[in-house]
């Protein structure tokens, strides 16, 4: 009951932008998730953790939970976890200027949401990862990648159904098929 109440606690502080008190309560969950063996809570508690170093500046501290976050989410076969963690990942590389590396792991993410059959939040990886390759002007690859969101989706929009056939007709035009 105590590591529920230190995971509630922390979600509530960082909810309010205390994330001081967020982190101290996150290290504490983690912990005694750790002492009972409970492999995926641990995960979320690190993701937690990460997230909330991430918001106060912490970028190193962030990426360490991340990565060890994901590491127990493989180790738990949690694939969603994974693939969570690499999308907060791909932002904290974002933030520090690394948006090269950041699309490698939303390319991995968007690969595991896929698998785990949670395919909005794939779409919604893919999307954030168009919008990242269109930054560096990478116009096929954030075509590709668009696309790819928007076979995702269960319904699209009026734009959005344009855009699929005219990118249909622009790949059938250059040879891909997508």
């Amino acid at each position: 009951m105590e590591r529920v109440r230190e995971q509630g606690a922390g979600l509530d502080a960082y909810q309010h932008g205390d994330y001081a008190t967020a982190i101290a309560a996150f290290t504490e969950a983690r912990a005694a998730w750790a002492s009972i063996g409970d492999t995926y809570a641990e995960a979320e508690a690190l993701t937690n953790l990460g997230v909330a170093h991430q918001r106060m500046g912490n970028l190193y501290d962030a990426e360490m939970a991340y990565q060890e976050a994901m590491a127990l989410f493989a180790k738990a076969g949690a694939i969603d976890g994974q693939a969570k963690v690499m999308g907060n990942l791909a932002t904290l590389l974002v933030h520090r200027g690394q948006s090269m590396h950041a699309e490698g792991y939303l390319t991995q993410a968007a690969d595991l949401f896929m698998q785990a059959g949670q395919l909005e939040l794939e779409a919604d990886t893919l999307r954030y990862l168009a919008r990242l390759q269109l930054q560096r002007r990478a116009f096929l690859e954030a075509l590709l990648s668009y696309d790819r969101a928007l076979s995702r989706l269960p319904h699209l929009s009026g734009s959005q159904q344009l855009l699929r056939f005219l990118t249909k007709i622009f790949f059938k035009l250059v040879g891909i098929q997508s």
